[in-house]
C-alpha cells in the first residue's frame, strides 16, 4: 500500500476503549481507499494497493512505521498489508484483525451519499486558522456564520455534548475566505 506521506489519517482515529473497531483505519483494497472515522469525522482517501495488501485494519503503529521507513524526501509512505505489515526496511507489525477489534463500520452508505447530488455552496478556509482562533477562544467547538459572498465569516465559541467552552460572552473572531481561481 502507497499513501501520501503527510497525510495524517491517524488523526480521526478514536481514543476511546469503547470503540474499538474506531481505533485503526480500514483498507478496502477492492476500492483503493483507506478509511478512518471516529464517530464525528470521516475521512475517505484513495491509496495504491500492492498484489500481496489485502483488506483489513491499518493501524496508528504501522502507519507511523512505513512513515519512519520511507526514505527522506519521498512523497509517499509504503507498507504491505496482508496477515502483518511489512515495511520497506524489512521490519513488520502485527495486524489486527475484526477478531481483535471487532467489525468495522459499514461507511459505504455515507461515503457514497455525501457525494452525491448537485454541490450548493463551497467554502474555502484555512484550517490553521480556524483552529488558532478556537484555542484563542478556549472553545473545542464553533460556529460560523456567513453573511455574504465578500464578507468575512464571523467565528463564534460553541459548547455542545460535552465540548468545553471557555470564552466569556461576546467573544467572536473573523475569518476571510480563501479566494477561489
Amino acid at each position: 500500500m502507497k499513501l501520501p506521506r503527510n497525510c495524517l489519517i491517524e488523526s480521526v482515529f478514536s481514543t476511546s476503549p469503547t470503540r474499538l473497531p474506531l481505533t485503526a483505519a480500514h483498507l478496502n483494497k477492492e476500492k483503493g481507499l483507506l478509511i478512518a472515522t471516529n464517530g464525528i469525522a470521516l475521512i475517505s482517501m484513495p491509496v495504491q494497493t500492492g498484489e500481496h495488501d489485502a483488506s483489513g485494519y491499518v493501524t496508528k503503529e504501522a502507519l507511523k512505521a512505513a512513515r519512519k521507513s520511507t526514505p527522506r524526501g519521498a512523497t509517499h509512505a509504503e507498507m504491505t498489508a496482508n496477515g502483518q505489515f511489512i515495511m520497506p526496511d524489512g521490519s513488520t507489525l502485527p495486524r489486527p484483525t475484526s477478531d481483535h477489534l471487532r467489525e468495522f463500520p459499514n461507511t459505504d452508505f455515507i461515503t457514497d451519499s455525501a457525494r452525491e447530488g448537485d454541490v450548493r455552496f463551497k467554502l474555502r478556509l484555512n484550517a490553521a486558522m480556524l483552529l488558532q482562533l478556537a484555542d484563542a477562544m478556549g472553545s473545542e467547538a464553533v460556529e460560523i456564520e456567513i453573511r455574504g459572498d465578500s464578507s468575512p465569516l464571523v467565528v463564534l465559541p460553541f459548547s455542545s455534548r460535552g465540548l468545553s467552552n471557555d470564552a466569556p460572552e461576546g467573544t467572536f473572531g473573523i475569518l476571510c475566505p480563501i479566494r477561489g481561481d
